[in-house]
């Protein structure tokens, strides 16, 4: 009978290590194909991230092709009595503006009175209104004299101020608005008595 001998086994080698060894270099390759791979994966990503970066860096480069996409406008005054505003974007330029008139506020006057301190022996009620605003009621009664109506005017919170004015013979109750413009312009009401105030011709100034 033949006898069938294994010299590493014989010989104490540790045959599982030299096994385990061999298949470990047997998987070499297939590591280095793994890590070309993961190397590939992330240039891959690389790329991908720098083509968007450099697509947003073209956006912002076309933005700065022309002075208007890049440049911010607003409109200012060089005169602080000069409001200047913009409807929309505002665009290069400049522009010179030449005051021809300036608001003005509305005055009106009274029907000539012979005294100021007599009771004009009249009642009613007086509406001011000032532009689109809500009207301001004033109750005259017959004590009332010219400068009590206007101290009752001045009272009344509405934006003018009244006063009584002399112009060397008689008497007249003058009231003059606060602000100018026509959108500040006053209408007068009158009901139950007549100073005159609602006469558009005792208007001699208009808003």
């Amino acid at each position: 009978m033949s006898v069938v001998t294994f010299g590493g086994l014989a010989s104490g080698l540790d045959t599982n290590s030299i096994v385990t060894g061999l298949l470990g270099v047997e998987k070499i390759p297939l590591t280095a194909i793994q890590t070309h791979q993961q190397n590939v994966d992330a240039a891959q990503t690389t790329t991908s991230s720098l083509s968007s970066k450099l697509a947003t860096l073209k956006s912002a480069a076309q933005v700065l092709s022309t002075t208007s996409q890049f440049t911010s406008f607003k409109a200012s005054s060089s005169d602080s009595g000069v409001v200047a505003t913009v409807t929309g974007a505002a665009q290069p330029g400049a522009l010179d503006v030449s005051v021809t008139a300036l608001a003005r506020e509305q005055r009106t006057y009274s029907a000539a009175q012979t005294s100021s301190s007599a009771a004009l022996g009249m009642s009613g009620q007086l509406s001011i209104q000032i532009g689109s605003g809500a009207a301001k009621t004033i109750d005259i009664s017959t004590t009332d004299t010219l400068t009590d109506i206007a101290a009752k005017i001045g009272s009344s919170g509405a934006r003018l101020s009244s006063a009584v004015v002399f112009d060397g013979s008689q008497y007249r109750l003058q009231v003059r608005g606060l602000d100018t413009g026509a959108a500040n312009a006053i209408t007068f009401g009158e009901s139950g008595f007549s100073l005159g105030l609602d006469d558009p011709a005792a208007t001699v100034q208009h808003a």
